[in-house]
């Protein structure tokens, strides 16, 4: 075995070469010539940029839309109040918008936490 100084003084078996890429390293076998394609790693970390922005994108449109659903709520349960309910009167908000603003406030949670 020989040690290698790109893998922080560990052995590498005989037979095998090390490849690294950033800050992972593969032993690869000396007798059968890999394939690497370094396009290929290009196009890899391309995509994982644009995942990434596009994630980002969308994770801002939830919150837009989730805070335009949080304000006209809270705008309609203002506009209730000012039509003279009574006091200790329930207020009725509709099935769909309850069930919307839980949904979109979960997804903004999971994306937050992740």
């Amino acid at each position: 075995m020989s040690s290698t100084p790109g893998l922080t003084s560990r052995p590498v078996p005989e037979g095998f070469s090390p490849h690294t890429e950033r800050n992972a390293t593969i032993l690869l076998p000396v007798q059968d010539k890999p394939f690497l394609n370094p396009i290929q790693e290009y196009n890899r970390d391309l995509s994982v940029a644009v995942i990434k922005h596009w994630s980002k994108l969308k994770d801002n449109e939830l919150k837009d839309k989730f805070e335009k659903r949080r304000s006209k709520v809270a705008a309609n349960k203002e506009k209730q109040r000012g039509k003279g309910k009574q006091v200790g009167e329930k207020e009725t908000v509709g099935l769909d918008e309850v069930e919307e603003s839980e949904s979109a406030r979960a997804q903004v949670e999971r994306k937050s936490t992740a």
